[in-house]
């Protein structure tokens, strides 16, 4: 199992004063944020993770970052041994044979015996989607579509394509994929039932990003696996997102992932629009997160981020080994990205959070130590 870090960029402290004082100036310049991110970005290599990912979100402060493959590519300089993946790209939102194209480059620069995954998603912020000027009506089709002229792209010479949205004739994009099986390791990440099942249909893998408590995932990993089996592909295992706070003592680890997983679980909440204020139930496509926002309506705010913070890994490095030997016996994942720097945590908190994990659990991890 590989043990990467995930950076996420979440400007807890720009999400507020936005709320607060929109028409103030920022009190941390968005320069000087995304270098403390990048900062912990160089810890990855030196501490012994196995790669570097990130996510994709634009206009607003709860993910500062709306370029994967850029911000993977300078990593990609700065790094010799760590792999790299996106968590995700959102295809509705681009032309599929310009992503094709970025991540053909990335994977030759990062050269012989490294690799790069793309996570893809569909996405569901209606602000974002209005942002790109892209109905969000249509998410479901662009992102089915966009996945499948980048299977083609990446692994095809010459390709066409018909589709509704894509319509493309005698292509060949360049330059070439040094690795024949980037294509094979796209992932995806999903919250329906129904995108479960597209995603397998589409020979995707999987990727979990939700904040529920992962030992639920059992289920969706025997439905996908299932579609694959009904295809005649062999089963696939996941990538699996996890949220961390190593720290030396349990009472510090908690008071720690309650204060800034609760943060930023109310950002995502917020952007998302799951405490009021989306419109899912008008738009196709959304049922599951309709009914999320149903559910969520008259929940006590305060309950929902402790339990959300409660099914993160937290505790001393102890606990963090049992929590994740758990999830490696149940789920038995490929590969888990951890998240250290959590709603607008310290770049110092950060480190010693990633140093203690880096010290005490990444090695029994490595020897398969219980």
């Amino acid at each position: 199992m590989r043990v990467g870090v995930a950076l996420m960029f979440e400007d807890w402290d720009d999400w507020r004063r936005s709320r607060e004082r929109p028409n103030e100036p920022q009190d941390v310049p968005d320069w000087q944020f995304v270098q403390d991110e990048l900062a912990v970005g160089d810890l990855v290599e030196p501490l012994g993770f196995d790669s570097i990912w990130t996510a994709e979100h634009h206009f607003t402060s709860y993910v500062v970052e709306p370029n994967p493959l850029q911000l993977l590519s300078y990593f990609a300089g700065r790094t010799k041994r760590v792999n790299l993946g996106s968590c995700v790209i959102v295809v509705p939102w681009h032309d599929p044979v310009r992503i094709a194209e970025q991540a053909a480059m990335l994977d030759i620069m990062l050269g012989q015996g490294r690799t790069l995954t793309l996570g893809l998603g569909r996405g569901a912020s209606e602000s974002e989607y209005n942002g790109f000027r892209v109905p969000m009506s249509e998410s479901r089709l662009r992102f089915n579509e966009g996945v499948e002229v980048l299977q083609l792209a990446l692994t095809q010479q010459g390709f066409s394509y018909d589709g509704e949205i894509h319509k493309i004739k005698d292509l060949t994009t360049r330059p070439r994929p040094r690795d024949p099986e980037l294509a094979s390791r796209m992932l995806c990440s999903w919250m329906s039932t129904q995108s479960l099942a597209g995603a397998a249909e589409l020979g995707l893998g999987m990727y979990f990003t939700t904040s529920k408590n992962p030992l639920e995932y059992s289920t969706e990993i025997e439905q996908f696996n299932q579609v694959r089996h009904a295809k005649g592909w062999a089963p696939v295992k996941p990538t699996i997102f996890l949220r961390v706070v190593c720290s030396p003592t349990e009472e510090e680890a908690w008071s720690i992932a309650r204060e800034y997983i609760g943060k930023e679980t109310l950002m995502a909440f917020t952007h998302y629009g799951l405490l009021g204020g989306a419109t899912f139930e008008q738009t196709g496509g959304y049922e599951w997160w309709a009914d999320r926002a149903r559910e969520m309506q008259g929940v006590d705010q305060e309950v929902a981020l402790d339990a959300s913070a409660r099914d993160s890994i937290w505790g001393t490095p102890a606990m963090c080994l049992e929590k994740i030997r758990k999830i490696q016996a149940a789920l038995d994942p490929q590969e888990l990205t951890l998240v250290f720097r959590l709603g607008g945590m310290s770049v110092e908190m950060t480190r010693a959070s990633m140093e203690l994990f880096a010290r005490e659990v990444l090695p029994a991890l490595r020897e398969g130590a219980l």
